[in-house]
């Protein structure tokens, strides 16, 4: 029997540099499949509708959930995102490993299908997680967040720190050295999917 694919999940706190970690590791596995998940949020500056989310309204994303069409959709921020069951099976059936960037609801969902999946949970350094959360988000100049929806992701992510501990690993993500992450990501993967023989 051929080798099935792997998943990798990674999710975190809003503002922790998911992101900017996940383009270093795609950049690092190019052959990675990534799932391009639907949202019913706007498109924000830079993105691009087909690559970075399919933007659908309310109405066509709750007809794919009445299909039973998602793995996993969950509200995140006031949005509703989705990610499609069908594009994750056939990756794990051709032997195409996935990583994507996803809330913990939806980690928690695909790992309940999908038992090998890799869970990896970002996290900010130690220390005031709401002051940590805010300042990141306010000297981003790719959101422009009011201060109620800071405050909102801020009550998210203290709800999300609680449920961690259920990833099979944490990272930590320091703003001064952004690399250490990478590099801890990078090393669970290639120790999870391709362990070398000869250790």
């Amino acid at each position: 029997m051929s080798r099935l694919g792997r998943i990798v999940t990674l999710s975190g706190p809003s503002g922790v540099g998911k992101d900017t970690v996940a383009r270093a590791i795609r950049q690092d596995f190019p052959s990675f499949y990534k799932p391009i998940n639907y949202t019913t949020r706007r498109c924000n500056p830079g993105e691009k509708p087909g690559v970075d989310y399919h933007f659908v309204d309310k109405t066509t994303f709750w007809n794919m959930v009445a299909n039973n069409e998602f793995v996993e959709y969950a509200k995140v921020h006031n949005h509703w995102y989705g990610t499609v069951n069908q594009d994750l099976r056939d990756a794990v059936m051709s032997g195409c490993d996935t990583f994507i960037v996803i809330d913990n609801q939806g980690a928690l969902s695909i790992t309940k299908i999908y038992p090998q999946t890799i869970m990896i949970y970002l996290q900010y350094p130690e220390g005031d997680l709401a002051t940590q959360i805010a300042e990141r988000l306010k000297n981003d100049p790719k959101r422009k967040l009011s201060n109620r929806e800071i405050v909102t992701r801020i009550h998210t992510a203290i709800e999300e720190e609680g449920q961690k501990h259920l990833f099979n690993y944490i990272v930590t993500n320091p703003q001064d050295e952004p690399e250490a992450a990478v590099y801890a990501v990078r090393n669970i993967i290639c120790n999870e999917l391709y362990p070398d023989p000869n250790r």
